[in-house]
């Protein structure tokens, strides 16, 4: 039993099971009551429940065939040859960093708030089946974003709930030493430290940047605390964290990554950090460094209408960037400013439009389908000496939306 027992852990800290229909039966087998109650959580399931109950209830309901069905078809996958390599290249090293502000892979792990997190999320479950050399940089929201719910009085409300990560599939990223690996990115008179966890999404891993950690004061360990929450001083430290500190935990990982995919403005701070780089190891120029990173920046803009898009005033872009554009970047506050503007959008004027801003520094950009291509063109329209928007329709990663009576009907017909 103890063997069943270690392997559905080992299948509980890898989110493939997010799209096994199978893998959630078993666990409502075993008591459905308690796997809502985890909220679909199997390392929370696990680690509550009475192991000798769930025993007896494997042993009594003959699950230890299907658990151990579910494991070998699971090391199948994860030690297969992938498309992608059979097709491209052999090396396992992610060479593509993808990054979101949040991602809708499973119930438990409440980093998302809906599309532009489940296309996140749908992204990596691809990417992992396709065999594409992708790794994911996000942040770990404490309390996520808030659930529904009517009150008494009929009114919608919102309740943020606590995210504990050590009850989650996840893990702390380590040194050699087995210690928390910290990082930090700087302001104006002091450091913002962060640790990183790692979340393994079949065979891509997903890294959620942390600020809760002791060396921060109070105000700045709660910069993670809710997705897409507080004022824009808020939201430009949580973007800050993602652009700037997600390029510096890819460095410190030391991965070789060739292009830099950017899903909506939140991250496009990431432009300013990979410029910084190129000066400060290669001695270039801001525009030669500039120049060096814009062909492999990739943007997908989701939003349609101004009232989505992050727009920091300058007083904030000075407050948090003055000491590192002229020291770092080795230019002014005046140039990075026009880094986010663009001809005939005057209402950005003298405001960071996030937006532009990835739009001026990315050399393939596009939209969520056909039709959103022809509007992002026309709401931003691009000069005509520069690449314009295109688009790639979104799609979903199918094995997360197929209910389990559908999968039977198929797998019954055309196999799996």
């Amino acid at each position: 039993m103890f063997e069943i027992l270690n392997q559905l852990r080992e299948l509980s800290y890898n989110l493939s099971w997010s799209w096994q229909n199978e893998f959630y039966s078993i666990f409502e087998e075993i008591n459905k009551d308690y796997w809502r109650w985890s909220e679909q959580n199997p390392i929370r399931f696990l680690e509550t429940i009475d192991h000798q109950y769930l025993y007896d209830v494997i042993e009594k309901r003959n699950l230890k065939p299907r658990i151990a069905e579910i494991y070998i078809e699971y090391r199948k996958y994860i030690e297969s040859q992938s498309y992608y390599a059979s097709k491209y290249q052999t090396s396992t090293q992610p060479s593509i960093a993808y990054f979101s502000a949040e991602y809708g892979i499973a119930k438990c792990l409440k980093i998302y708030s809906g599309g532009l997190g489940v296309l996140s999320g749908d992204h990596l479950k691809s990417a992992s089946d396709l065999g594409v050399p992708l790794v994911g940089i996000g942040l770990a929201y404490l309390y996520g974003y808030f659930r529904q719910y009517i009150d008494a009085f009929g009114r919608q409300a919102e309740l943020y709930e606590k995210n504990n990560f050590n009850s989650l599939p996840m893990h702390l990223l380590t040194d050699d030493q087995f210690k928390p690996v910290k990082l930090s990115i700087d302001l104006p008179g002091r450091q913002i430290f962060f640790q990183v966890w790692v979340v393994t999404v079949g065979k891509i891993k997903l890294h959620l940047l942390d600020t809760f950690v002791d060396e921060n004061h109070v105000d700045d360990k709660r910069i993670t605390d809710i997705l897409y929450g507080g004022d824009q001083q808020k939201r430009i430290l949580q973007e800050m964290l993602l652009g700037i500190g997600g390029v510096r935990v890819l460095k410190a990982l030391n991965l070789p990554i060739k292009a830099f995919h950017l899903n909506e403005g939140h991250s496009a701070f990431l432009c300013l950090e990979r410029i910084r780089n190129e000066i400060k190891d290669n001695g270039l120029t801001y525009q030669q460094a500039k120049e060096k990173c814009y062909g492999s920046n990739i943007f997908t803009t989701h939003t349609p209408v101004p009232a989505g898009i992050d727009i920091f005033d300058r007083t904030l872009i000075e407050a948090h960037f003055k000491n590192y554009a002229e020291n770092e970047l080795k230019i002014s506050i005046d140039t990075l400013m026009k880094e986010a503007e663009l001809a005939d959008h005057p209402e950005a004027t003298g405001k960071f439009n996030m937006a532009i801003f990835a739009i001026n520094n990315s050399g393939s950009i596009n939209g969520v389908s056909k039709l959103h291509g022809e509007v992002s063109r026309k709401m931003w329209h691009l000069p005509a000496n520069r690449s314009q928007i295109g688009y790639i329709t979104n799609g979903i990663h199918i094995k997360s939306f197929i209910a389990p009576t559908s999968e039977k009907l198929y797998t019954k017909y055309f196999g799996k």
